[in-house]
C-alpha cells in the first residue's frame, strides 16, 4: 500500500528542488557575469592610469564601468524576476513533473497521476515569486531519506502497530 502523505511531501520537494535548482543557475551565471563586468571596469581604469592617460580619462573610464555594472545589475534583477514568473507557471510545472516522473508516466501509473493534480493545485497556489528566490536548496540525502521513509519505514510501522491475526488450524 502506497503512503499518500509522505508522496506528496516527496513530490512536493523534487519539483520545488527543480525549480530552486534552475534558479540557483540563472543566479550563477549573473554573478559570473557581474564578476566579468566588475573586473573589467577595475582592469579599464588601471590601464588607462598605466598609460599616464589624463585624469578625466581615468575618471571617465572609472564611470563607464560603475554604469555598466549598475545596468547590469539592474537589468539581472529584472530578468530574475521574470524567469521565476515563468518557472511558477502552470506549463512550466508541468514539464517539470513530466521530466522527473517520465517512467512513470509511460507506465500510466494513475496514482501518480492523481497525486500529481493536488500537487500541482498546491503550488500554483502558495508558490510566489519571492518564496521561489528565498527557499533553500534541498539536498538529495533529504529526499533519499523521504523515499526510504515512505518505502520502509512507514510500512514496518504499520505492521508493527496493526493487529496481529493468527490462523488456528
Amino acid at each position: 500500500m502506497k503512503q499518500q502523505p509522505s508522496l506528496t511531501l516527496q513530490m512536493h520537494c523534487k519539483i520545488i528542488d527543480d525549480l530552486c535548482s534552475k534558479y540557483n543557475g540563472m543566479v550563477f551565471k549573473n554573478r559570473l557575469r557581474l564578476a566579468a563586468t566588475s573586473s573589467a571596469a577595475v582592469a579599464l581604469p588601471s590601464v588607462c592610469f598605466y598609460f599616464s592617460l589624463p585624469l578625466e580619462t581615468v575618471i571617465a573610464s572609472s564611470a563607464i564601468g560603475l554604469i555598466a555594472n549598475g545596468g547590469l545589475l539592474y537589468w539581472q534583477s529584472n530578468m530574475a524576476i521574470e524567469y521565476v514568473k515563468e518557472l511558477i507557471t502552470e506549463s512550466s510545472l508541468e514539464s517539470v513533473f513530466k521530466r522527473l516522473y517520465s517512467r512513470k508516466i509511460s507506465e500510466r501509473d494513475e496514482f501518480t497521476s492523481s497525486l500529481w493534480l493536488r500537487v500541482k493545485e498546491h503550488l500554483k497556489l502558495i508558490l510566489s515569486t519571492n518564496e521561489v528566490m528565498s527557499l533553500p536548496k534541498i539536498s538529495s540525502s533529504e529526499i533519499g531519506q523521504l523515499e526510504k521513509l515512505s518505502e520502509s519505514s512507514i510500512p514496518d510501522l504499520r505492521r508493527i502497530a496493526g493487529p496481529s491475526f493468527q490462523r488456528t488450524l
